[in-house]
């Protein structure tokens, strides 16, 4: 089965760590230089556990150049008002809110640069200063090209294969949208939530771990049956009928 490529952000919140680890093969979330000095406490207990795949640029890929995302990103920056895409006068603290150069190509830097929708952060010229809704924007981009990319080698459901996910309504609109003229992901509009519920409160991930190992199967079984769905309605033309058994979709997000 496929791991989870969780985005916007390198740290994944506890609900998203906790689904990953009871239904998917493992966790991966693309992460710049110097991030296991910035790994929150669960996601250190999580990379103990082997379940987390951390992707580095120029190691686990190769950043894409603009020629390749051009029209991706021009036509989702054409959906964001304006003023959402103006960068905040002050730089921001931290990492949280700023984009590491590493993780784009050159090309596309330049490209943010010459925009002035991006600029350099004044006490840490490798990270890129943009608004909460461009670096959305960028890294679901990013996000898209390595599993797509992961899939097209490996495929997609497969242990080598990636799935995208996030829990930003904005990053999840601007990442799975369609492009007129271009293929859509797999089950793009599909919310499959409520298919794989997760505990809340604070719960030890060994103790997800465990029930993870104990029920492995029905995990298999389970995460088979989902993908089939997925690829079913990817499949399915405009306007045509589901194979039967399978439910329409109401435009609720995955």
């Amino acid at each position: 089965m496929p791991g989870m490529l969780y985005y916007p952000f390198a740290d994944a919140p506890s609900q998203v760590i906790n689904q990953a680890v009871l239904y998917w093969d493992n966790l991966s979330t693309v992460v710049a230089p110097g991030w296991r000095l910035r790994m929150s406490p669960a996601m250190r207990e999580l990379l103990a556990t082997d379940l987390y795949r951390p992707i580095e640029p120029y190691d686990a890929y190769e950043p894409v150049p603009l020629a390749v995302i051009e029209p991706e990103l021009d036509f989702a920056l054409a959906q964001i008002p304006l003023d959402d895409l103006i960068p905040p006068h002050n730089a921001p603290d931290g990492h949280a809110r700023t984009l590491h150069v590493d993780k784009l190509h050159r090309s596309v830097v330049r490209n943010l640069l010459r925009r002035e929708l991006v600029y350099r952060h004044p006490d840490s010229p490798n990270r890129l200063v943009g608004s909460p809704a461009l670096m959305h924007l960028v890294v679901s981009i990013i996000a898209d090209q390595i599993a797509a990319n992961r899939n097209a080698r490996f495929g997609g459901q497969g242990p080598l294969g990636l799935h995208p996910h996030t829990d930003v309504p904005s990053a999840h609109r601007l990442g799975t949208d369609p492009i007129p003229g271009q293929e859509n992901a797999a089950g793009w509009k599909v919310d499959i939530g409520a298919v794989l519920p997760v505990p809340e409160g604070d719960i030890r991930i060994g103790d997800l771990v465990a029930f993870r190992e104990k029920y492995a199967e029905e995990r298999v079984r389970l995460m088979v049956t989902v993908q089939d769905l997925l690829h079913s309605l990817r499949e399915c033309p405009p306007g045509g009928r589901l194979p039967a058994g399978q439910v329409r979709d109401r435009g609720g997000r995955r």
